[in-house]
């Protein structure tokens, strides 16, 4: 059943309707922080502090967070969620900035300030300069290391990620050959982009999961953080379609993609993104039961938090004021539903080859196949 009701409308008029949007796979109960409203209220509140925000936009901000951080990690610490609650209105600060903002179609005054945020993660002592930006994420970073230490490298690398995907997307996005992007670049670059692998590379340290150190390296740890992150963001790009097809240059769109590659309609594109996106959420759940099963790898907190971190978002999509339609469209929020409709054979691999990997079972069990010319015998190698 949906968090908001079967054919709920989002604010737009009844003309020219967007395609429809199919039932969701997410069988995870609801969850929030009970303290998410002042979480957000101290996320606002930081923001002002930075000169991101100001206070005539409050009322504004409250009604995208909507307590986004409390629903991606409704059992973490007060002090880690803020943290998480903080970052995650940066992203979507700096997303606003790099697509509709100051810097939207200047990606070489992009990729200097990327480059100058990078700076400041990897030597923090001092911001590299005093920009709004620069100044807030410098703040996070001091803050991370005093109260998750343990998930500073792996957080500050998923970083780096980030802007070299966001690097990417800019310049294709000025680039009149961006029309012919390819599926898996796309997914690839999706991977990275919007920060989702940066948020889920904080999530046991928010949650309070103590994973062992080899657990960053483990085949199938990484496809569960790869696929969740990959799931968030395709949800984001469908429900965020309506608003972004007032620039059709834009490439960052799984729907946008899939309408040229596959030469297919509006609504054959959002229906097979839908199907892509629920096959990718059984094989999630798949990698959960099957890692679950194997006492030696510590996974069954972690993919339950992976899992409340999907229906997180989910909702959040769902009430959020982020991703309203356009004036002139309108649109039915989907539902939410604990089983994939219509029936359709989900453990098919998707024949992606910037993700084929996440089905091939020897590798996410941690038992990779012999590769030509690489030794395997561990005093060889020595």
């Amino acid at each position: 059943m949906s968090a908001i009701g079967p054919g709920k409308e989002q604010h737009a008029s009844d003309q020219s309707a967007l395609p429809h949007i199919p039932p969701l796979y997410c069988p995870i109960s609801l969850a929030i922080h009970p303290e998410a409203k002042a979480i957000d209220d101290a996320t606002v509140a930081f923001m002002e502090r930075h000169g991101l925000s100001s206070p005539h936009q409050r009322v504004r901000l409250a009604a995208v967070l909507n307590g986004m951080a409390g629903r991606l990690a409704p059992h973490g610490s007060r002090e880690k969620v803020q943290l998480l609650s903080d970052l995650l209105l940066w992203f979507l600060n700096f997303d606003d900035l790099a697509d509709e903002g100051a810097l939207a179609g200047r990606p070489d005054e992009l990729l200097g300030l990327m480059l100058r945020l990078q700076r400041t993660l990897d030597a923090p002592g001092l911001p590299i300069d005093q920009r709004p930006h620069t100044l807030a994420l410098h703040e996070i970073r001091l803050r991370l290391d005093e109260i998750m230490p343990a998930q500073v490298e792996h957080w500050v690398t998923e970083m780096r990620g980030f802007f070299l995907a966001e690097a990417h997307r800019a310049v294709a996005n000025t680039d009149t050959n961006s029309r012919r992007y390819d599926v898996s670049d796309h997914v690839l670059n999706r991977l990275y982009a919007g920060g989702a692998l940066a948020v889920v590379a904080l999530l046991p340290g928010v949650e309070g999961i103590v994973l062992p150190p080899w657990a960053r390296g483990n085949p199938r740890f990484q496809a569960l953080a790869e696929i969740a992150a990959c799931i968030s963001v395709w949800d984001s790009d469908l429900f965020s379609y309506p608003k972004e097809l007032q620039n059709d240059t834009k490439i960052n769109n799984i729907v946008h993609v899939l309408l040229r590659a596959r030469e297919v309609t509006e609504q054959e594109a959002v229906t097979a993104a839908v199907a892509m996106r629920n096959q990718l959420m059984d094989r999630f759940f798949s990698l959960s039961s099957a890692a679950a099963d194997d006492e030696t790898l510590p996974v069954a907190r972690y993919a339950r938090c992976l899992a409340q971190y999907l229906r997180g978002a989910l909702d959040w999509y769902l009430l959020t004021t982020r991703y309203q339609a356009p004036a002139g469209r309108s649109t039915l929020l989907p539902d939410v539903c604990d089983s994939p409709a219509p029936p359709t054979d989900l453990r098919t691999p998707m024949g992606i080859p910037s993700i084929a990997w996440w089905w091939d079972d020897d590798i996410t069990s941690g038992h990779r196949p012999p590769q030509p010319g690489v030794p395997t015998d561990r005093a060889h190698q020595e």
